[in-house]
């Protein structure tokens, strides 16, 4: 239980991981309004999803669009934009946040500027941004970064920023939040907030001006989006929508607004109809974007490929393959809002979907997979090849790489682990964060394997002749790296366990050890038979000093993880001070172990304590030396690293 709250006081400050409760299943009769499409197949589609999937995972409101064989099909908006007014959402004027869909907004500008000359795909940035580059520990291309396989860490504090903050220019905050790299570049898909933050640098810097003006100008304009922006400042806050989660007893939660330091990576607010106008405008391609034929040639280009058959990265898109037709996509999540855009040029057919709150985190898996059934796609899943190598090679523990391994909250990573292990002739992967259902996986191909539910293709990563690591495409391309057992979350919860033991028995240890000598006929607990008082009062010190420890390391416990969920919002703006105090406090606790450490041999070489006794209180200060240990490796502990 310790440990369990320990993980959701660190984990619930990570945006787009709602580990906090969202909206539960609600009777909703959702108020619609229409914009374009009405009595439509493509609004009776989207109505039975609403009043099924949407409906159960308790969705407030929503905004879609879909275009289909080159036409904009339905423009509508569901439910409500604020629960307290009952706002409804209108396609034409109600904003949502798109989150990271605003990337795509900066891959464009960054593709106008290729298209001039003044920048290219395979240019190195350290050519660009000079100082930056030099803290590179590998070098980066534009195409590392277009592509999330620049190697970049993950950046969680330092994402958000205090309302009334003055932000520097981009340059300047993509040198201050260098993250560091943990892979060349190029090894793997590594979706990164931190990669597209440096390309907005890059087009702020070549651009001359400041980036919100900069698309305003050169993308939103130019696509007839009149009502977006990167700036609240920019629109009508009385038509925003607000975003709503579930807190205790099922109450509604108005989540608030949140200003990110990394604007340029999740900050965009626009309406249905601008967004359905973006997603036209990617469909026709260049003559309705603002760029040419090759620009637009390299924006569909994939770019980066895990194994062959594989979803992957085309320009800041990433891939999605239904029945062997290729969609380029892009989520976004941020606060509770959940948003996909994702078209076909194969198809000339696309979707926009936004809601502001809801419980599935999966639902617009199943809308891409119903939308897919809409448009007629089908395709049957490949069949089953002989591995290259033994089943058992491939087994052991994974995590997914997009967690802070340098940073502080590292331990963020922990529950994001898979187990592979062989079952029959297939692979078995299963989650001990119960995050999801154990999923079967049967060879397809070298390295390569397949699910049937969910229909997941995933590949083993060998590197000199070992199993490194796994890719696939799951709501976005993903990469999992092979961990050590000690790293793992059962090792950890095992740790956890074993310090909760030994520090919460040593609270009662007092009590306990008193009934036990009374039940011996003995009244005093210090009592020795050779009346030596000065061995008798160092007894009773160590004894106090044990106990005392055991309390201190309690209370850091309690003390850490309530500091840490009371100030969640401002460890994204950056650690607040009063944290990093309170993580200085284990220097504190490993002296009093190594006191207590100090004192072993005479514990056991002259204290008339019982065996029993002694075996505990060596085993506490080991506990105590471990936890030290452990609570450093996953960052618990200043300096605050990163």
């Amino acid at each position: 239980m310790l440990a369990r709250s320990l993980l959701l006081g660190c984990l619930v400050a990570i945006p787009g991981l709602h580990f906090m409760d969202a909206l539960g299943a609600q009777e909703l009769s959702y108020q619609t309004r229409v914009s374009q499409g009405k009595g439509s197949a493509a609004e009776a589609f989207m109505d039975d999803f609403m009043q099924g999937p949407a409906h159960e995972a308790g969705v407030p409101g929503a905004l879609v669009a879909i275009v289909q064989d080159g036409r904009l099909v339905l423009l509508k908006g569901y439910g409500d934009a604020n629960l307290d007014s009952g706002q409804a959402v209108d396609p034409e004027t109600t904003y949502f946040r798109v989150g990271s869909i605003s990337k795509t907004f900066v891959g464009l500008a960054a593709l106008q500027m290729i298209e001039e000359g003044k920048l290219s795909l395979d240019q190195n940035i350290a050519e660009i941004l000079p100082e930056l580059g030099a803290k590179f520990q590998y070098p980066v291309t534009v195409r590392h970064l277009v592509t999330h396989t620049a190697g970049f860490d993950e950046r969680l504090v330092g994402l958000g920023a205090a309302p009334d903050e003055t932000l520097p220019s981009l340059s300047q905050i993509a040198l201050e939040q260098y993250p560091g790299q943990i892979s060349r570049p190029g090894d793997y898909y590594n979706y990164s907030n931190y990669g597209i933050m440096v390309l907005a640098a890059i087009v702020e810097g070549l651009g001359g001006e400041e980036l919100a003006t900069y698309i305003q100008r050169m993308v939103f304009e130019k696509l007839g989006m009149k009502n977006s922006s990167y700036l609240i400042d920019d629109i009508d806050t009385s038509h925003l929508s607000r975003s709503f989660a579930r807190g205790p007893e099922g109450k509604k939660i108005e989540i608030p607004t949140m200003r990110l330091r990394y604007f340029p990576v999740g900050s965009v607010f626009a309406t249905g109809a601008d967004m359905s106008r973006y997603l036209l405008a990617l469909i026709q391609g260049p003559a309705a974007l603002p760029m040419g034929e090759k620009s637009y040639a390299l924006m569909l280009k994939a770019l980066y490929t895990p194994a062959q058959g594989m979803g992957g990265s085309a320009f800041v898109f990433y891939e999605r393959y239904a029945g062997g037709v290729r969609f380029l996509e892009h989520g976004g999540d941020w606060e509770a809002f959940s948003s996909l855009i994702s078209f076909s040029t194969e198809q000339s057919s696309g979707i926009f979907f936004s809601t502001n709150g809801g419980s599935n985190p999966l639902l617009r898996e199943e809308l891409m997979q119903r939308f897919a059934g809409y448009l007629g796609i089908s395709g049957e899943l490949p069949e089953r090849k002989s591995a290259a190598r033994p089943l058992e090679d491939y087994t052991g523990q994974y995590r997914y790489a997009r967690y802070e391994h340098l940073g502080p909250l590292k331990i963020a990573g922990l529950p994001m682990q898979v187990d592979i292990s062989v079952a029959g002739k297939n692979l078995l992967a299963t989650f001990p964060a119960e995050l999801s259902d154990p999923i079967e996986l049967y060879p397809v191909g070298e390295n390569s394997f397949q699910s049937r539910d969910p229909e997941l293709r995933v590949a083993f990563r060998v590197q000199d002749n070992e199993v490194i690591g796994i890719s696939g495409t799951f709501l976005v391309p993903f990469f999992l790296e092979r961990i050590e057992p000690t790293e793992s979350m059962q090792w950890f919860l095992t740790l956890i366990a074993f310090f909760s033991l030994m520090f919460l028995t040593c609270l009662f240890l007092p009590v306990a050890r008193k009934v036990l000598l009374k039940m011996q006929g003995k009244e005093n607990p210090d009592e020795i038979e050779d009346g030596n008082d000065v061995l008798r009062e160092d007894q009773r010190k160590s004894f106090r000093l044990l106990v005392a420890t055991a309390w201190a390391h309690i209370l850091f416990l309690l003390g850490t993880q309530i500091h840490m969920i009371a100030t969640q919002q401002q460890i994204v703006e950056a650690v607040p001070g009063s944290l990093k105090a309170l993580l200085y406090l284990p220097y504190g606790l490993l002296l009093l172990v190594i006191v207590l450490g100090i004192r072993i041999p005479r514990v056991w070489n002259q204290y008339y304590w019982s065996p029993a006794l002694k075996i505990y209180y060596t085993l506490f200060v080991l506990a105590g030396v471990v936890f030290f240990q452990v609570f450093w490796y996953w960052n618990i502990i200043s300096p605050v690293r990163g």
